[in-house]
């Protein structure tokens, strides 16, 4: 007998409640000790992405973890900036330098109470200022922003999931532009790190902090890159990656953790390196012509594309 998709909407949702009602009471918290900075994270363990951080102990995104911890360590920078802050994983899992400002944006309302409270513990929650607003290529109110329903970390503001619109939830939210944060900053010999996953919004992301790229001549930044995403989103890749490139030197990571320079950057060299024509991976942006040491352990030279990939 075939069942109905009402009955397994009704099975999924009940899966749902009692899992959650087993998290809250086998553990009756929803803090997760951070040792490398000593804060814990608040997660909403309701939801799939808060159960899984919860699981993870902190950790789903171990790349962009190892990136962030030797990024502060060694680097030391002057600026730090999270666009798509989430619960904070990134954001609340290192200690930062004492002269360090640290700026967060997060458009997802719904998570604020669980940064907040995240923020309090950190050692350097003094330095920290969070925004909560889509960050875009201008300054506006009411803007609609999508929450997926299952799973936090995709929520975007990009409304081209034309397939799954019964999975997220529209909320209305203001729109920042990142260069207003530092537009009375000095930027000059100063260093920027800064982290963007805003599935697929990083074009507008990117357009709204020119004046920041322009003025500040060390930033050090992490992009995830999704070609679907970016598709939909209502951008051509090509155009996007070739802006990327004008401003920075970009590295892609390859399957095994290292870094490769993407010279020629064009959709098409991306789909021979990865041999497949939707492209998803992250990017280590750089400031031309920067200096920073750590990446030349990672970085693979050319004749070993082919080979690091298979």
């Amino acid at each position: 007998m075939e069942l109905s998709a009402p009955f397994w909407q009704i099975a999924k949702s009940a899966c749902k409640f009692y899992l959650s009602q087993w998290f809250v009471k086998k553990w009756r918290r929803d803090a997760i000790p951070l040792p490398s900075s000593g804060a814990r994270m608040f997660v909403d363990v309701r939801e799939n992405r808060g159960r899984a951080l919860f699981i993870l102990e902190g950790q789903t995104q171990p790349r962009l973890h190892r990136f962030w911890q030797q990024a502060v360590h060694q680097w030391q920078p002057d600026y730090v900036l999270d666009v798509g802050v989430n619960y904070g994983e990134c954001l609340f899992s290192v200690r930062y330098p004492e002269h360090c400002q640290i700026v967060g944006i997060e458009a997802n309302l719904a998570l604020k109470p669980y940064i907040e409270r995240s923020k309090s513990t950190h050692p350097n929650h003094p330095q920290m200022r969070l925004h909560y607003a889509i960050a875009s290529d201008q300054a506006m109110q009411q803007q609609t922003f999508y929450v997926n329903k299952y799973w936090s970390g995709i929520s975007s503001a990009v409304s081209g999931r034309r397939f799954f619109k019964k999975m997220y939830q529209s909320h209305v939210v203001d729109q920042i532009t990142v260069d207003s944060i530092w537009s009375t900053q000095p930027l000059e010999n100063r260093k920027l790190l800064f982290k963007i996953d805003v599935e697929g919004y990083e074009p507008k992301v990117l357009a709204g902090m020119k004046t920041l790229i322009r003025r500040c001549p060390h930033m050090l930044g992490f992009i995830e890159f999704d070609s679907d995403y970016i598709e939909r989103a209502g951008y051509e890749a090509n155009q996007f990656l070739q802006t990327l490139s004008a401003d920075f030197e970009v590295y892609a990571y390859l399957a095994n953790e290292r870094l490769v320079r993407i010279t020629g950057f064009k959709m098409a060299e991306l789909q021979r390196i990865f041999e497949a024509n939707s492209i998803h991976t992250d990017f280590v942006i750089v400031s031309p012509n920067m200096q920073w040491p750590i990446m030349n352990e990672w970085i693979e030279t050319e004749h070993t594309i082919k080979q690091a990939t298979q």
